[in-house]
């Protein structure tokens, strides 16, 4: 608004306010269209062609419910499914505390923490095809891992990735090696984040530095905690590459995972609509998850 002579107030014309609301949206309407069409459209065409039998080279059929039918009787669905809830019970409770100790060691006034803070971290700037070469090479029979065993005297040959029983924990340890360090980050900025009289209180009360971390910075760090968990969940549950490269599901579908089951499906088997079954599926399960997790750890800093 303009007070003009007299007193008088001149209000911003009706013209210019929408020229001004139209030149904002239209600089974010990639950033609007994008999420919209890519996510939200594919969200809805997965869900449509989970009713469907198709087959990306004929039109599609409507066939109901016909595919969550199968889902749940398909030995191959619940045998992944019973993957994933085992990687995700082991990796995302290592992960997530490996991550806090490395964050707590690094929040410490401790010489060359800046050159560890990056060199815990560069594990995480390769990308997972990179890191799970390396760790095919490393445990293979005639590998590192093998080789370290003899050395200090335990002379075994262990085909890490080609047996049943290795398979899955040795890509559990690969995806907590490579993880870890992403959440160290989030931690150690929870950390920094917590009031500094918090802790001078606690000094004048007695409390050590045990009971300070456990007392005070664990509970302030609940945001951050669950940010973590449920970030790790969603990753385990959409485990592929890996497995993809290293194993392709086996040895006799030992590290299959829903994700893999579905690309194989979709699109080596070409059945698309039981494969968008599966992924509407893995949706509500993740979804569910979430909620549990919410429901439990309860997001609120107690200050």
């Amino acid at each position: 608004m303009a007070v003009l002579a007299g007193g008088a107030v001149r209000r911003p014309s009706r013209l210019r306010f929408w020229r001004q609301w139209l030149t904002a949206y239209l600089f974010i309407a990639p950033w609007l269209i994008f999420p919209l069409v890519f996510i939200a459209g594919a969200i809805v065409l997965a869900f449509y062609f989970s009713l469907t039998n198709y087959d990306l080279l004929s039109d599609p059929v409507f066939v109901g419910l016909d595919n969550y039918k199968k889902a749940m009787s398909d030995e191959s669905f619940l045998h992944a499914l019973r993957n994933v809830a085992t990687y995700t019970a082991v990796v995302v409770p290592s992960q997530t505390f490996i991550g806090l100790v490395m964050a707590a060691i690094l929040n410490q006034k401790l010489p060359w923490r800046r050159f560890f803070r990056v060199a815990w971290y560069l594990p995480c700037v390769a990308s997972s095809v990179v890191t799970t070469l390396i760790f095919m090479w490393l445990f293979l029979p005639d590998g590192f891992i093998n080789a370290a065993l003899s050395f200090i005297g335990i002379n075994v040959r262990i085909n890490w990735l080609g047996d049943e029983a290795t398979a899955l924990p040795t890509i559990m340890f690969m995806n907590i090696w490579a993880t870890a360090a992403t959440f160290m980050l989030i931690f150690l900025a929870a950390m920094q984040d917590v009031p500094g009289p918090i802790y001078e209180a606690a000094d004048l009360d007695g409390a050590g530095p045990i009971r300070q971390f456990f007392q005070i910075t664990i509970p302030l760090m609940r945001p951050a905690i669950f940010l973590v968990v449920l970030l790790g969940t969603i990753g385990c549950f959409q485990l592929f590459d890996q497995v993809k490269i290293a194993t392709n599901g086996g040895p006799n579908e030992a590290t299959l995972t829903v994700t893999y089951l579905l690309w194989r499906q979709g699109f080596r088997d070409l059945n698309m609509g039981y494969a968008s079954a599966l992924g509407v599926i893995l949706f509500v399960v993740i979804f569910a998850v979430s909620l549990v997790q919410r429901r439990f750890l309860d997001v609120r800093p107690d200050y």
